[in-house]
């Protein structure tokens, strides 16, 4: 239950993620970069920060709601629906990562999501059960941010200086030989 009501928060996610993804193209140069994240950051944090009391509201209501069997998922709820929170402020380092044609940043940064989640779970759930699983989401999904941050920040610092202005794709016709 505590998933399912989660779930929209991770279709903001996915909202979030297709306005963000559709700006970078519009970065012409690496020097533009760096203003492209902080907007990028600017944004995702407002969607965050207007979501934290649309969460809140969703777990005190919960129980008018629901039976009192399933009371127990609001805990859950919460943590599941942070984790998706946290989600959105990856967004603008995942656009940034296709960006630098550095799409294998984006596995590794899942790929370590998955495993410290697995650890992290694997640690929790025997001592709080499906909140502890939740919970390990929400460690999971930091650690994420953290390694896409690295990688992002890695992958900038070498990133060739060629990359300069280059006209965007809109409006020209590209032709094969």
């Amino acid at each position: 239950m505590g998933l399912t009501m989660s779930l929209g928060f991770f279709a903001i996610y996915l909202g979030v993620s297709e306005f963000v993804f559709s700006k970078i193209v519009r970065v012409g140069s690496m020097d533009q970069l760096p203003a492209f994240l902080l907007k990028a950051f600017g944004i995702s944090s407002a969607v965050v920060l207007s979501c934290v009391p649309m969460a809140i509201a969703i777990g005190k209501l919960a129980p008018h709601f629901l039976r009192k069997q399933l009371w127990p998922s609001i805990p859950t709820f919460y943590w599941l629906s942070a984790a998706m929170l946290v989600l959105i402020l990856q967004t603008p380092l995942q656009a940034a990562c296709h960006y630098l044609i550095r799409p294998n940043f984006v596995a590794m940064g899942w790929t370590i999501r998955i495993v410290a989640i697995a650890l992290l779970g694997w640690r929790a759930a025997p001592v709080s059960g499906a909140t502890g699983v939740a919970a390990a989401q929400f460690g999971g999904a930091l650690v994420s941010l953290g390694t896409f941050a690295v990688l992002v920040w890695v992958a900038a610092r070498h990133a060739p200086p060629s990359r300069t202005a280059t006209p965007p794709l809109e409006g020209r016709i590209l032709y094969a030989d």
